[in-house]
């Protein structure tokens, strides 16, 4: 053998008090890095819908302001918006006079970098590469924000 003793697999971990401490510490040790994560999300996630409407966005990100991708990228970004909601949600930011690019920034920045979901990988990644992520989906966000805007 090359590999080692074979062991039988057991999946029925309540049969050993050893399996049962090891499920119990790391079940309890997940628990915890998903509190950790999603109540700070889920409240800044609440936070940030409750304060923006769609006729106080589009004031900020309408077609005569120069500042409208950037800040619909800024908006964007920490704001998780699902498959469901998005396209609804960005029809009526349009509809209340957001520029169409700053809506595709909006989109995308809200796709890629939600608070949520930087914050579960976030423990998993190192500093820099983490780093690297959110610049570049940012980066990303604004290159197509502004390219949408020019086609269109």
């Amino acid at each position: 053998r090359c590999c080692g003793q074979a062991q039988v697999f057991e999946p029925k971990v309540w049969r050993s008090a050893d399996r049962r401490r090891a499920f119990a510490k790391q079940f309890w040790a997940t628990a915890r890095l998903i509190l950790i994560c999603l109540i700070p999300a889920f409240a800044a996630e609440y936070a940030l819908n409750a304060a923006l409407t769609p006729g106080s966005l589009a004031t900020y990100v309408g077609e005569d302001s120069v500042w409208a991708i950037p800040a619909a990228v800024f908006v964007g970004a920490p704001a998780y918006i699902d498959g469901y909601a998005a396209l609804p949600l960005t029809r009526g930011l349009i509809d209340n006079g957001m520029s169409q690019g700053a809506a595709m920034a909006f989109l995308i920045s809200g796709g890629v970098v939600s608070i949520w979901g930087a914050m579960a990988i976030a423990p998993v990644l190192k500093l820099k590469p983490f780093l690297l992520y959110l610049v570049l989906a940012i980066l990303g966000s604004l290159a197509a924000g502004y390219l949408f805007e020019w086609v269109v």
